[in-house]
């Protein structure tokens, strides 16, 4: 890509965050039965911001290659070098304290359910690093996008209409526990992503007037933000989310839509200027969205050996942010120790080029 996205790693940031903020939110009702900043972000909508994102980067860079079938083998790598070896390797931090606080015996740690823990295959039960469930989608996107690349544009998009249309119909004929983890209505996030890519990959902005262009990115982040907050507001007062999960999830989706195709966009002709700490927290969050709920497992537990420090609503709050800062602190650490020197390695190796951290590329 000729251009990084620099806005669009900043969205990625912050929806790592909201996703540590909805630990937070969880966690003191676990451990100190209590609700932290009146659960306001007590929602796990940021997913599917992820997912989003994760389609539409992943569709509009590699648009070129759906359209010519090539560089399947270097889609196949770098989605490989990008997800799993960083994964393994805080699989097993997780591993080692989950025995340390006897989370898990060795009886409960079997082979099925290792190997299917780091392979990030769908085990219905949550997997050794408890967020890593949503990377299953992801894998098996991946799986197929990259056999779509194969076979070239046509049938990506015949196969991603099928996707959809067995996904509402596992939705409204199977029960849910009963539906097949490639159909769960997760994965819409990630058709409407892989959607919005394809839009921005047909977009004429070259041959536009500026104005115009202006106009419609400042149009569509307007309107995906309306819709973000009428739903963040709806979520927060009612049981609307709840309720109608198929229904939220696509407005839901629709709204990163919206946000994610006006900030490409912006990026793409250089309207934003962004601050490169927000940049960072973006180029960092996979490491954030791994680390975190061990970060704030170990920050909570640590707390509950003094009571007073959340004797009082207030003392909670301030703990809690304190969780947070420190989650987002050690995944940007972590991302700077761990995660770029491996890519640095392996795309060396592998694909004899410097890593590309933008949007798992």
């Amino acid at each position: 890509m000729k251009n990084k996205l620099n806005l669009l790693q900043v969205i990625r940031g912050l929806a790592a965050v909201l996703v540590v903020f909805h630990h937070v939110s969880s966690s003191s009702e676990v451990y100190f039965n209590a609700v932290w900043f009146y659960d306001f972000f007590n929602s796990s909508r940021a997913l599917d911001i992820f997912f989003v994102l994760s389609g539409f980067i992943i569709t509009y860079i590699h648009f070129n290659d759906l359209q010519k079938r090539t560089n399947v083998k270097a889609f196949f790598i770098k989605r490989f070098n990008r997800i799993y070896p960083v994964f393994w390797i805080i699989s097993l931090i997780y591993l080692v304290f989950y025995i340390g606080v006897k989370t898990y015996s060795v009886q409960d740690l079997t082979s099925g359910f290792m190997i299917k823990s780091f392979l990030l295959i769908d085990t219905k039960i949550p997997p050794m690093v408890r967020v890593a469930w949503t990377l299953s989608y992801e894998v098996i996107f991946y799986l197929v996008f990259g056999i779509c690349i194969s076979f070239g544009l046509r049938v990506a998009k015949v196969t991603w209409l099928l996707w959809l249309l067995i996904t509402f119909g596992c939705y409204f004929f199977l029960p849910e526990d009963s539906i097949p983890y490639p159909f769960n209505n997760f994965i819409l996030g990630v058709l409407i992503g892989c959607f919005t890519g394809y839009v921005l990959s047909r977009m004429p902005l070259n041959n536009m007037p500026e104005s115009a262009i202006k106009s419609r990115y400042k149009s569509l982040l307007g309107a995906g933000m309306f819709i973000f907050i009428v739903m963040w507001g709806l979520t927060f007062f009612t049981d609307f989310g709840q309720k109608t999960a198929l229904e939220s999830r696509i407005i839901w989706g629709l709204s990163a839509a919206l946000i994610i195709l006006g900030s490409a966009i912006a990026d793409l002709k250089k309207y934003v200027k962004v601050p490169k700490l927000l940049v960072l927290i973006g180029d960092a969050s996979y490491l954030i969205y791994l680390t975190h709920y061990l970060v704030l497992a170990l920050f909570y537990k640590a707390a509950t050996r003094y009571p007073q420090m959340h004797s009082t609503g207030l003392r909670v709050f301030v703990l809690g942010l304190s969780a947070a800062i420190v989650a987002v602190i050690f995944g940007v650490m972590t991302h700077q120790i761990i995660e770029k020197p491996v890519l640095r390695f392996l795309n060396r190796i592998t694909l004899n080029k410097k890593p590309t951290l933008e949007f798992n590329s």
